[in-house]
């Protein structure tokens, strides 16, 4: 009787361990699986900002040649009018 009762006991301690150590799995399972969506998220984010900020130095480097441009062509007018001033006074 003594020995069936530490039986019983043994056998119920063995199916509690059992059913917490699952529910811990299903847990543990859930948590893997938000953290693999995660991370797919954070490599999207990662994969848009590098993309814009390929955009970004790709507007910068167009706006840098426009002011270049500019600068060459207000150049280029001062040459023209001191030309102008000088054939002006040739006359």
């Amino acid at each position: 009787m003594k020995k069936n009762i530490t039986i019983a006991i043994l056998t119920l301690a063995c199916i509690l361990s059992l059913s917490f150590a699952y529910t811990q799995k299903l847990a543990a399972d859930e948590n893997l699986a938000m953290a693999e969506r995660a991370e797919a998220v954070a490599k999207e984010m990662e994969q848009r900002a590098l993309l814009q900020e390929a955009r970004a130095l790709e507007h910068s480097i167009r706006a840098q040649r426009a002011m270049d441009e500019a600068h060459k062509a207000r150049a280029e007018a001062e040459v023209q009018r001191m030309a102008a001033v000088k054939a002006k006074k040739a006359k």
